[in-house]
């Protein structure tokens, strides 16, 4: 009977009753508070309905309706019944508000950050990370494997202030004011950060022995290269380097690149190279003082 009791109030009741009325009154809040380009009464009836969806959906837990199938003895398979007939339909409700949710906010910010979109503070790739919190957390899961549970966390920040950003753009109004040129700056600021992180030490795999019957020149072959997959080609020098939006010295550094950081050349336009990290970061440098990784 304890067990009985556990399930019914804490792992069905618990779920389906307060949590399902939270989030249908807090979605009709939410909706209310953000949803400007509506009108003052369309948001209010929007909200109203949701609080009485809660409050329905708590009336009908509560009510007597189905609780012939938790007679005599019930199991865990009556209990599972009655949970889903009486709390299903208001819980994927709430699953599909909150679908339209995520699918509102990730077309929010790729407004907010059109203009900033392809600088060096938001590349087009972010915007689609961004816009999604698992793909958040996937970047910042394959960041952490890949350069330590440090750098993990840095690109939370990164994520969090770039977010900021299309916050403040859409509060201010204006690119040039000066709460988005200091949003910037921080954001550029953690970029560099993780950018000094160096990636953590990898295994390397040795080439199997050549079969027999194979050619030397076969057998000397280098391995295949994985495409699609960041590789060093360069490293800044013990002197650090400075980095720039464009191939234009006359215009401000945007970072200062960590000595012995390896990055990958991936443009080249006179004296001047595009390099990579392997956090996503990109600039220009000066090609000529950067050297080429095994000479």
């Amino acid at each position: 009977p304890v067990f009985q009791m556990y399930l019914l109030r804490v792992v069905f009741s618990g779920f389906y009753m307060h949590v399902l009325w939270t989030g249908l009154t807090g979605i009709g809040i939410a909706y209310y508070l953000t949803r400007r380009d509506k009108p003052r009464q369309h948001r209010l009836l929007v909200a109203a309905g949701l609080f009485l969806a809660g409050v329905s959906s708590h009336f009908v837990w509560n009510s007597p309706l189905f609780t012939s199938i938790l007679a005599g003895n019930p199991g865990p398979v009556q209990m599972i019944t009655f949970g889903l007939l009486k709390g299903a339909p208001f819980l994927g409700f709430l699953a599909i508000l909150i679908l339209l949710a995520q699918r509102r906010e990730r077309r929010w910010f790729e407004i907010a950050t059109a203009d900033e979109a392809g600088s060096d503070v938001l590349t087009r790739e972010e915007v689609a990370t961004l816009g999604d919190m698992r793909s958040r957390f996937r970047a910042r899961r394959a960041m952490g494997r890949s350069h330590g549970p440090s750098a993990g966390k840095l690109l939370g920040r990164l994520q969090r202030e770039q977010i900021n950003l299309a916050m403040v753009r859409t509060r201010v109004g204006d690119p040039s004011h000066p709460d988005v040129m200091k949003q910037r700056e921080e954001i550029r600021s953690l970029r560099v950060q993780l950018a000094a992180i160096p990636a953590l030490p990898v295994a390397p795999i040795l080439p199997a022995g050549p079969a027999a019957g194979v050619p030397s020149m076969a057998a000397s072959a280098p391995q295949g290269v994985v495409t699609g997959v960041w590789a060093p080609t360069h490293r800044v020098p013990d002197s650090t380097l400075q980095a720039w939006a464009a191939p234009d010295p006359s215009r401000t550094p945007i970072a200062t690149l960590a000595a012995r950081l390896d990055v990958r050349l991936v443009e080249r336009t006179g004296d001047w190279a595009r390099v990579v990290a392997s956090n996503g970061w990109t600039g220009w440098v000066d090609a000529r003082l950067l050297l080429i990784l095994g000479e």
